[in-house]
Parts: structure tokens; C-alpha cells; sequence
């Protein structure tokens, strides 16, 4: 059951735009992909509950800059799971499923509350076509890496830049760009390697975003 409310906004000639949301979502049997010992396998939730809010605009600062920035504000939280995966260490503890520990309570994995996004475009148009340059930044809050919510296993709130500038005429494109510039590293999952590891058994894999990453792309639009 989902509820939400909004709205949209155009000023100063419609050279900016703003758009706001609220929102509130119910979930029964809530499913989520996981990942054990090289396998994808999915897990339930008997009930979970998101809140949040969204925000985001545009302004075109002059005829050849423009700029874009959004927020948003999302708790996901699992109200009612008691039969999650128990991180190395744990003992089970959940009165539903033996083997299985209680999760009630905490955020699933890979779902930080906050996440906020500014770009920067400049177009010039030239001799044989336009040029363009583009940046953006992006800041994510901490959110938890393991499928058992193992307080040992978190990703820490992070930054993460993009560059990119290049030249289009016609139905061609050439840019050069850059990719998480300042080098962050960022785990997406930690997953255990055995699904309700023993606990004398603490592995674990990390599945990670790409380092800084530079390349030319080439792109023909038909």
C-alpha cells in the first residue's frame, strides 16, 4: 500500500523547474535478492515499512549553463522479519525459523537513508557543432553491507564525482570522461560465503563499485 503526495513548480519563465514528493509505503511479504556463497537466493520480510521524501530542480543559470540538484530522504526498515540470515557469531534467535535470527527492526541491505546529486552542464556551440562539458557529484549516508545486518559490515557515507566534456556534431558524439575521480572506495554487498555461517566461520565476499575509471567513448546516433 503505497501513499503519496507532490507537487511541481516553474518560475522566473520556466527557466526553473522544482518538483517535491512525500510519500509512505506498507510492504507485505517483502522480498529481497541475496547473495550466499555464490548464489543468488531471495529473502522475505514478513512486513516492511518506507518513508521518505524526494526533492529535485533545474536551473538554466544563463543560455549556455545549466544546473540540477536532487535530495531524497528514504527509510526502509523491516518491521517484521524473523527469519533473516544470522551474521558469523550470531546465535540464532528467532522464534519463527530455527537457524534463522530475528531482523525486525533493522534496514535491509544496500539502502541508505539519504542520497543527494548536484550536475553542472555548459554548452558552447563551435565551428562544426556544440560543446559540451558536464560534472557531476553525488553524497550517499552510511547504509548496511551484509544481508544479516552485521553491525561490523556497514559502508561509510561517501562522495563520488564524475566528469565528462566532449564534442557532438550531426549525429556524432566524442567525449572524454572520468569516473569516481577522487578513487572511493564503495562495497555494495558483503555477503557471507555460507548461508548461516558456523560461528567459527566469519568469511565474507565484497562486491565493490568501480575505482577510478578514465576512457574515451565514441557514439554514433541513428
Amino acid at each position: 500500500m503505497h501513499y503519496e503526495a507532490g507537487a511541481k513548480f516553474e518560475m522566473f519563465n520556466h527557466r526553473m523547474r522544482l518538483a517535491a514528493s512525500v510519500f509512505d509505503t506498507n510492504y507485505d511479504n517483502y522480498q529481497d535478492a541475496a547473495f550466499v556463497g555464490g548464489q543468488r537466493t531471495i529473502s522475505k520480510a514478513k512486513q516492511a515499512h518506507l518513508k521518505g521524501a524526494e526533492l529535485e530542480g533545474a536551473l538554466k543559470i544563463s543560455d549556455r549553463l545549466t544546473t540540477d540538484v536532487a535530495v531524497s530522504y528514504a527509510d526502509l526498515v523491516y518491521e517484521k522479519n524473523t527469519h533473516g540470515q544470522c551474521y558469523p557469531g550470531r546465535a540464532s534467535d528467532s522464534t519463527t525459523t530455527p537457524g534463522a535470527c530475528d531482523l525486525s527492526g533493522e534496514h535491509p541491505v544496500n539502502a541508505p537513508k539519504w542520497k543527494t546529486h548536484m550536475g553542472l552542464q555548459y554548452d558552447q556551440p563551435i565551428g562544426w557543432g556544440d560543446f559540451f562539458a558536464r560534472a557531476d557529484w553525488s553524497w550517499t549516508s552510511e547504509y548496511n553491507t551484509s544481508f544479516s545486518a552485521d553491525p561490523r559490515l556497514k559502508q561509510d557515507a561517501y562522495n563520488w564525482l564524475n566528469l565528462r566534456t566532449g564534442t557532438r556534431w550531426g549525429k556524432y558524439e566524442l567525449a572524454l570522461w572520468a569516473d569516481n575521480l577522487t578513487n572511493e572506495t564503495v562495497v555494495n554487498l558483503d555477503p557471507v560465503v555460507t548461508l548461516y555461517a558456523a560461528p567459527t566461520d566469519g568469511s565474507y565476499q565484497s562486491l565493490l563499485q568501480n575505482p577510478r575509471s578514465y576512457g574515451v567513448t565514441f557514439r554514433v546516433n541513428y
